[in-house]
């Protein structure tokens, strides 16, 4: 036999490909099933979700956090609690912090991928348990195209980003943040855009009235 040929022994061949045999193929198959089911489906759907590609927004168009659902889509009612005197007082929403929007740390709730009780558990209860003085009064929403369709002056470019950011109990959380200014804008005119997208959101958080109760659960 000549060197590098391989064995005609049969013997040699069954015992070479012996390991095949004790391989448990039905259970590769179904983990290969099970994969193809669950992470492809996602996987698509990210890449033909519409309106989430923005320049001013490049964490829009991309899955941020492993927790999340996937990115956020045009479509969803994203929700803004109301905690007295923190985001309500006297009967009225106050103004965005532009501290939050500036650090991109403005936290809501996708309403499509959670409940009133959950986001009521995981936003309004952990901070009235650190300051019993503070009151739920609920919450508004708009939807994140309203949202993203605030614009930044004249300038044809939004203002404001809404982001996926998917925590470990609590997987329909986002945030709101400022978009990248556009190049070589001046920062005096850059602040004058911002505060007025801040007025604008907070009318648009208005635009359907009072703040609902978490148990009227509905986006209409």
């Amino acid at each position: 036999m000549e060197m590098g040929e391989a064995s005609r022994d049969p013997e040699h061949r069954g015992r070479r490909n012996c390991w095949l045999c004790d391989v448990g193929w039905g259970a590769v198959f179904a983990w290969a099933g099970d994969w193809l089911f669950k992470f492809l489906p996602a996987r698509f759907a990210e890449l033909f979700e519409k309106g989430v590609d923005r320049c001013e927004c490049p964490k829009e168009s991309r899955r941020q956090s492993k927790y999340s659902y996937r990115r956020v889509s045009d479509d969803e009612p994203i929700v803004y609690a109301m905690i007295e005197p923190v985001q309500f007082e006297n009967g009225s929403l106050k103004a965005i912090p532009k501290d939050k929007l500036r650090k991109s740390d403005l936290s809501v709730c996708r309403g499509n991928y959670g409940h009133g009780e959950a986001a009521r558990r995981n936003i309004v209860v952990p901070q009235i348990a650190k300051d019993p003085s503070k009151i739920d009064r609920g919450y508004v929403w708009a939807t994140a195209r309203e949202i993203r369709d605030i614009q930044l002056g004249n300038m044809k470019s939004g203002a404001i980003c809404v982001v996926d950011d998917g925590l470990k109990n609590f997987r329909a959380h986002a945030v709101l943040g400022y978009a990248e200014a556009p190049d070589g804008m001046k920062e005096k005119d850059l602040a004058n855009f911002r505060l007025a997208a801040r007025g604008d959101l907070l009318k648009l958080f208005e635009k359907r009235g009072p703040p609902r109760d978490w148990s009227n659960w509905v986006f209409n």
